[in-house]
């Protein structure tokens, strides 16, 4: 006579379900990947016991996976924003406080001195020798003085452009009698550059073509430079 025994549903579905993870187990073994092991085994019980996946769970719980990468890739954002901005304020005050200074050292006529130099990092004695190597000190000791000032008016005006990037002239366009007006400077210093490129105009008359003399290029846009670099300003 054959004995029949009632297996509990819990019992047998507990066999059912270790047989699927055991199965799925092996399946991933390789693999490593923890997370994609438990999803398959959830997804495994659910089917042994004839249901389907959650789908509005998988949803939900993708929803807000992406709600929080979008919250973090925005805070990133906005973080990179904040530091651009306080780096691009901290370049505008720096700038600023150097006009100050420079401006704060012109003469009254518009030129500044070799002894100004200092203000943008070039030494006097620096200058003056490099002046004299470039044959200048030839021209006379009256010249001479004279070329000092022009260039070291002209060296300033070349940093202003060069380095602290304000597009302005280093020789006023032919006819024009009126002050200029330079973009990203104030209309008191857009006038203090009129008046130094008024007095170099001045000064060219008496000692025409330094730039081209001294050899340093074909114009003061280029000389300039040319010393600016050579003085590693």
């Amino acid at each position: 006579m054959t004995m029949q025994t009632d297996i509990p549903v819990a019992v047998s579905e507990g066999v059912t379900n270790r047989a699927c993870d055991s199965a799925v187990s092996e399946t991933f073994e390789e693999s490593g990947s923890v997370a994609s092991l438990e999803a398959t085994l959830l997804k495994s019980r659910v089917l042994s016991r004839g249901g389907s996946p959650d789908r509005q769970g998988i949803m939900a719980e993708e929803e807000r996976t992406n709600k929080k990468v979008n919250v973090e890739e925005r805070e990133r954002k906005i973080r990179l924003i904040e530091r651009r901005r306080a780096l691009s304020n901290r370049i505008q005050h720096d700038r600023n406080e150097t006009m100050e200074k420079i401006f704060a050292k012109q003469n009254p006529d518009g030129f500044w001195n070799v002894d100004d130099l200092s203000v943008i990092g070039i030494s006097k004695r620096n200058f003056i020798n490099f002046l004299g190597n470039a044959g200048a000190r030839s021209l006379g000791p009256k010249v001479f003085e004279l070329a000092l000032q022009l260039l070291s008016t002209l060296v300033i005006l070349a940093f202003i452009k060069l380095r602290l990037l304000i597009d302005i002239p280093l020789s006023l366009p032919l006819g024009k009698k009126r002050e200029l007006k330079v973009d990203g400077l104030e209309e008191t210093n857009s006038k203090n550059i009129t008046a130094a490129l008024r007095w170099i105009k001045i000064q060219e008359q008496k000692i025409p073509l330094l730039y081209s003399r001294l050899e340093f290029g074909v114009n003061w846009d280029v000389a300039t430079r040319n010393i600016v670099q050579k003085m590693a300003v």
